[in-house]
Formats: structure tokens, sequence, C-alpha cells
């Protein structure tokens, strides 16, 4: 996620805190849910994109500022160097060498040193606030790496209406923005002075406010420039947050489509035509499961959470569910099939419904050719077992409903 998102979610987060410590039991939760704020963080990621543009450009400046006169720490060093290396000495490194015989040597029936003790002056640039200043600059080339990558995958699929030049040009002035910046942090990384910082591990746990970063003007607002923006320093906890989100999101589904809580069951159980649906959150990790219950049969299919784009292509099928899907905040993944559910931007609701009601869908189809033909890529490699029908080309479930004559409910939807 953008640190711009990770903000914005925080704030949802204690929101939802909030209603919880209001609404204890959990189907109160859900008949209470219109009181809860929905607020899309799409919309104010977009809202907030060119406030962290304007913020980046201003602290690229300050960077640029501090690598040209950074804090250094000086300290002198007693070293030892071969006496032709050395120019001039102090008196007292002089008088070491002369009570140091080990340095002497014998040469022409003289005693020579043959090393010298030698003060050296050292100007030290990796101190701790540097090492913060060179964190500070990977991080933002990371961020602005994931601006880019992201705004690249908004641009919509080839259309000629209105609507589609108007978000192209939007989507081209910020991709123009983030190459300007881009090239200014090229130049900050060319730099000696991130070479050199780069050269030690940039990986600060949690930053110590020390007297530099608190008093020096310039370290002083890049540390509050940090602050600002890094709301989640530890990713676990991060995780934990996106799923209630979600979590919530896919309840807004139930609602909207009238759920109806099943009053015989202690736990967010739901009738939805002639299925039970149950919505678990598994709490030791970033997974959800729906799982629908038709008759006798129960088909579960996974959710997993993800706030980051770069490990999507690494999740695997999840054998123990029909499918595995990944949701980000902008997209939906099927595992399955390698494939993006969207094409062109849909919103946080849009996406958590296309999970939930792709589980649930069902046509009006004939029978007599569908138990010979799969319905979805008209196969006739099908294998049948306890009324459920498998096409082994295209991988579609499906089963003809019990109640209704000539209705399919595909259990799994493989285009």
């Amino acid at each position: 996620m953008k640190i711009i998102e990770e903000n914005l979610l925080k704030k949802m987060i204690t929101q939802l805190n909030n209603y919880e410590k209001e609404y204890q039991d959990v189907k109160e939760r859900f008949t209470h849910l219109e009181e809860i704020e929905f607020t899309s963080l799409q919309e104010l990621s977009f809202e907030k994109d060119n406030e962290f543009f304007d913020e980046v450009t201003f602290i690229l400046s300050v960077i640029t500022s501090i690598i040209a006169h950074p804090q250094i720490s000086n300290r002198d060093e007693d070293i030892i160097e071969r006496a032709e290396q050395v120019g001039n000495i102090t008196n007292e490194a002089l008088k070491q060498t002369i009570r140091d015989a080990s340095l002497w040597k014998e040469k022409d029936f003289e005693l020579v040193p043959e090393y010298i003790h030698y003060h050296q002056h050292i100007d030290d640039l990796k101190i701790y606030e540097n090492i913060f200043i060179g964190m500070l600059i990977h991080l933002i080339d990371t961020e602005l790496t994931k601006y880019d990558v992201f705004y690249q995958r908004l641009i919509p699929s080839m259309q000629t209406d209105a609507l589609f030049i108007e978000e192209s040009e939007k989507i081209e002035k910020t991709l123009t923005k983030i190459d300007s910046l881009k090239r200014k942090m090229l130049h900050i990384k060319n730099t000696a002075f991130y070479k050199e910082i780069s050269k030690v591990n940039l990986n600060l746990r949690k930053i110590q406010p020390t007297n530099i970063l608190l008093k020096n003007k310039l370290y002083n607002l890049c540390y509050k420039f940090y602050r600002k923006f890094v709301i989640y320093e530890d990713n676990k906890n991060l995780q934990i947050d996106f799923k209630k989100y979600y979590y919530y999101q896919i309840l807004r589904v139930f609602k909207l489509n009238e759920f109806k809580l099943d009053d015989k069951n202690q736990s967010l159980v739901f009738n939805y035509q002639d299925k039970k649906i149950k919505l678990v959150d598994n709490e030791e990790n970033s997974k959800i499961s729906l799982e629908i219950k038709y008759h006798n049969n129960v088909y579960k299919h996974l959710l997993i959470l993800s706030t980051d784009r770069e490990l999507i292509d690494e999740y695997v099928e999840d054998k123990d569910y029909i499918t595995t899907e990944v949701i980000s905040l902008w997209n939906l993944y099927n595992v399955d099939t390698n494939e993006f559910v969207f094409n062109n931007q849909a919103s946080e609701i849009e996406i958590a419904r296309k999970w939930v009601m792709s589980k649930l869908q069902e046509v009006v189809a004939k029978k007599m050719i569908y138990s010979k033909y799969c319905p979805i890529c008209k196969d006739r490699n099908l294998t049948i077992e306890n009324d459920i029908y498998h096409c082994n080309n295209c991988k579609s479930i499906y089963t003809f409903k019990k109640e209704t004559k000539d209705v399919i409910w595909f259990i799994k939807l493989r285009r």
C-alpha cells in the first residue's frame, strides 16, 4: 500500500474499533452497519496524492541541502604508517615513535624509523542521523516506484468516450509529476553522500529522536516528514487493519444484497436464497473465507488480503478451497487463472461484491444440453460426482438446482 493509503486506513480503523466497542455482539454489528460512515480509501487517496507530491518535492530540496552540508562526526585517531608515507608529524607523534622500539630498524649501522605514529583527523559521515536520511531517501524512492506502477495500472482500457479521455489526461499529468520526482531522486542517489551512506544497513527499526533530528532545522523537517507519513512500522498490524477494513466491506455487500441473519445460529450465519452463508475471519493470518452450504454440501472459498502488490504473483492455490483469490485495495486477483479480475478501476465495494456474488451466480439453462456440454467452454469432457459437474477443460464447477428446473448454480466459474 502507498503510505497515504496506510494513513487513511488508520483513521478508518479507529472508527471501526469505536463501533465494535459500542456493539459487542456480532449480530448487532451487522444490524447497525448503516451507522458506520464508510470512507473510500481509493477516493481519498486520489485527493491526497497531489498533496503528497508537493510534500515530496519540498523534502527532496531539503535533503539536497543536507547532502551539500551534512552533519559529520569529527575525531582524531592515532595510527601507525610506514615512514615514507607520512608527511608532517606532530611533536607528540614523534615522541611516541621514539619510545616505541618495535618501529625502528638498523640501516647502514644507524637506527631509523621504519614505521611512525601518526595522528589522523577523521570526518565521519556515517552518523546515525545521516543513516536516517539515507533510509528516508530509499523510502521515498520505493514509494515513487509504487506510485509509478499504480498509475500505470490505472490507465483505462482503450475506449473512445469522453470519460476515457478525461481519465487518461489526469493519469498522464500525474505520471509526468512522478517522472519529474524520480529524476530528482536519481540525482540524489548519484551523490557521493548517498553512495557512501548506502554502504551501511539503512533498515533502521525504530527512529530515535536525537538532538540533531530535533534541533537541526533541516534534519528536523525530514524527521517530521517521516513521522507524518510512516504510520505502520509493523507490517503485521497493517495486515490486521486491512483485513478488518475489507471484512466490513464484505458485510456491506451482504446488507446491500439482502442477506438475512440466521436467528438459529449464535455466530454470524446468513440465509441467501436457498443457501446458508458463513463469513469466517481467520484471526491468525490475513485470510477470510466464505462458506456456502447448499443442502448437505459445504463449498469454501478463500480470500487472501494483500497490502503489497509486488508479492501478488507468489500466492499459490489452496487445495482445501474451491477458489483462492487475493484482494488488494485496488483489484481482485484470481490465483487459479493468474489474472486480475478488473481491467479498469473498481471501488472497494465493487471489488468485495464481485468476490461474494461470483460465488452465487445462477443462470437458466437446459439440463438436457448442459448435463452433456460445459456451459462455459462447451466442452464435453465432464466429470459428474454427486450431481456436481466438473469441466476438465476450463475447470468450471456447477450443479443443477434441485428446487428449480433448468437452473445452473456455478460453484466455480471460469471464463
